[in-house]
């Protein structure tokens, strides 16, 4: 089964800081959820504070007035480990998930942070997310593969809807290529 995903995140100098990750299988089943993460980096965020913040379920003016001024005022989301038991739950028994992003790379580490890392993801799960963006690159396509962007873009469940629609959109274009098929098995 595929599986498209989408976070919103706090850039920083290091790892960035998770805020929410969306994600949808190609049955239309999804998740969405918000991390426990420092309110003030988000704040001072320009782009974060302005496109990603108003998304969430809290108010979080509301949430930062509730709590004492300082940098570690929180917001009230999920911790990393309980995200990641309800991403296990919602992926299942899959046998051969198959994860997609678009511009993947901080999704990806995001993703698998979550877990302790991608040594430490559920048994069976892949060690890479394929990346629509590449695909969309290869196929030196114009923009009219893209889908309209969602009213509420950069919250990351309408994102990552977003995000099946263009694969619709590029496997139409690219019927041939090979990861629009299950991968096969491997022998031993």
């Amino acid at each position: 089964m595929r599986y498209f995903f989408d976070t919103e995140f706090v850039p920083g100098p290091g790892m960035p800081t998770p805020i929410s990750l969306g994600i949808v299988n190609e049955v239309g089943a999804e998740l969405y959820l918000e991390f426990r993460f420092r309110l003030d980096p988000a704040l001072q965020h320009d782009f974060v504070r302005t496109h990603v913040l108003p998304h969430l379920e809290h108010d979080v003016a509301e949430v930062a007035a509730r709590q004492p001024l300082s940098w570690r005022r929180w917001y009230p989301g999920l911790e990393r480990h309980e995200a990641a038991a309800k991403l296990r739950e919602f992926v299942g028994d899959d046998p051969n998930p198959e994860f997609w992003a678009y511009f993947a790379d901080y999704d990806w580490v995001i993703f698998t942070s979550l877990f302790g890392g991608m040594l430490e993801m559920p048994e069976g799960w892949p060690y890479l997310c394929l990346d629509l963006r590449q695909w969309y690159q290869r196929l030196r396509c114009d923009e009219s593969l893209k889908p309209p962007k969602p009213v509420t873009a950069h919250h990351a469940l309408a994102d990552a809807h977003w995000n099946l629609l263009f694969h619709a959109n590029l496997a139409a274009a690219d019927p041939t290529a090979d990861y629009t098929r299950p991968p096969k098995k491997e022998s031993s």
